[in-house]
């Protein structure tokens, strides 16, 4: 979305690896609609006035900056259980991209995520236990191995979107596995749902970044089709049913078939 005309483009402005005050912690970041919170809005305010933030690429496409018509994207990750703060705040338009949980932990097994901090900082939170986790405090506790954090994580994050979803139906919500499936044809559909324009140019550069492999752990160049099944291929299936028993105990909308987990 960052190579459409006219867009200002923000990777992962919170992102506490490239935020000078960032902690450990702000990738769990919880924080009540109306809420105070230093750290987002710092991070945050910038971000949505177009202006230069860590870690931005300042340098591309300065001239964007002074468009009367730009529009900012941001693709975010550390403040995802904050998405209700963001929306009542800044009002943007919101796509939500799920992945499946086995994807998710092996991306995380590949970064060397640390376990010993996680369910720490989620449980340490009382307004996230008490509006969204209550239910589940039992099942964090119980996650040990690193497949088994990965799992409750992803139930944990996911579990605060799902809630949320009924009372939003403005927001978009895609899963990875079909959008990368059909790259253009999903892009398509999203450009047009955000009144953004899919011109050749976009094209060309979507059509390149899923079917070229560029090396580095936080590369968006990947052959897509190798994506979909990877964890299939590099997780063991004891790990697989590991992440499997912490996710579902969450109950969520997402992933439930059999098919969804099945190695075939």
């Amino acid at each position: 979305m960052g190579q459409a005309p006219g867009v200002l483009y923000y990777i992962e402005p919170c992102n506490p690896k490239v935020v000078p005050y960032g902690d450990y912690f702000d990738w769990f970041k919880y924080v009540k609609p109306n809420n105070s919170d230093p750290y987002l809005e710092r991070t945050l305010d910038p971000a949505f006035k177009g202006l230069i933030t860590y870690g931005s690429k300042w340098i591309r496409q300065p001239y964007r900056r002074f468009l009367p018509n730009r529009r900012v994207v941001i693709k975010e990750v550390a403040s995802f259980m904050s998405i209700l703060w963001i929306y009542k705040r800044y009002q943007p338009d919101i796509l939500l991209v799920v992945r499946h949980p086995c994807a998710v932990a092996l991306s995380e097994k590949k970064k060397n995520t640390p376990i010993d901090r996680p369910i720490k900082e989620i449980l340490k939170q009382t307004d996230l236990v008490e509006m969204h986790l209550k239910p589940y405090v039992n099942v964090l506790k119980k996650a040990k191995t690193p497949f088994e954090i990965y799992g409750a994580l992803w139930g944990a994050r996911n579990r605060v979107i799902a809630n949320l979803i009924p009372d939003y139906s403005e927001w978009n919500t895609i899963f990875y596995e079909e959008l990368i499936r059909d790259p253009i044809g999903y892009f398509r559909k999203i450009f047009d749902n955000f009144n953004l324009s899919l011109t050749d140019k976009v094209q060309k550069y979507i059509n390149m970044s899923t079917n070229e492999q560029k090396p580095g752990t936080y590369s968006t160049f990947r052959v897509a089709e190798n994506q979909i099944d990877k964890w299939k291929r590099e997780l063991t299936s004891d790990e697989i049913e590991q992440v499997r028993a912490f996710v579902e105990p969450f109950d969520l909308p997402f992933y439930r078939l059999e098919s969804d987990w099945s190695l075939d």
